[in-house]
């Protein structure tokens, strides 16, 4: 991993998925730096100078890497588990336009809610579409800047390589570039392979 994606202040050497026991790692991607990759992706949102964090996890011989739809898309869809006393509606995220499924029970107005964003909304009795887009997101008023008021951030997976999975941390605004932001940084992970220089 190049230095300037270790996460945290500022390494003295460099990290390598190899490294670690279990092949997951996170990594961190500055909010100038998709500004430079993305194109309209909006580096300062919320009140703040906002990165994404991604979680990455490299399968070992003979492993399989997680599947993109999240595990509990599977409840949404049938309102089981987290989601039985789902909030299914109309809603849409106004930065993305995807429908807003909220876990119950339902969240009184002005109030965090835990859900999905999906393409489309369930159908009671059908089985649960393999291919259903759909992220976890949660609608909160970030700790650490209050004033910004809420904001969604969704967790949006892809595999840019068979035996990669990623996971990329993505807020507000910058939803609506989501699929440029995931396809840039799983382009530059699958880069990493075998490569110690820094991307500038």
């Amino acid at each position: 991993m190049p230095l300037e994606h270790v996460p945290g202040d500022v390494p003295t050497a460099t990290t390598s998925s190899s490294d670690s026991a279990d092949g997951e790692f996170v990594a961190h991607f500055s909010a100038p730096w998709l500004a430079m990759h993305v194109p309209g992706y909006q580096p300062v949102t919320n009140d703040s100078l906002l990165g994404v964090a991604v979680y990455v996890k490299v399968a070992r011989p003979g492993e399989t890497v997680p599947p993109v739809l999240p595990q509990i898309a599977e409840d949404a869809w049938h309102g089981r588990g987290t989601f039985a006393e789902r909030v299914v509606g109309g809603e849409r995220d106004p930065h993305t336009g995807l429908f807003i499924i909220k876990a119950g029970p339902v969240p009184e107005e002005g109030k965090p809610w835990l859900g999905l964003l999906a393409g489309t909304l369930p159908v009671p009795g059908t089985p649960h579409p393999q291919d259903w887009y759909a992220v976890v997101c949660n609608h909160t008023v970030p700790a650490l800047i209050p004033r910004a008021g809420f904001v969604t951030r969704c967790y949006v997976n892809a595999h840019p390589a068979p035996d990669i999975f990623i996971s990329v941390n993505i807020v507000g605004e910058n939803l609506r570039f989501r699929d440029d932001v995931v396809a840039t940084i799983g382009r530059a992970i699958v880069s990493w392979r075998g490569s110690g220089r820094s991307e500038r």
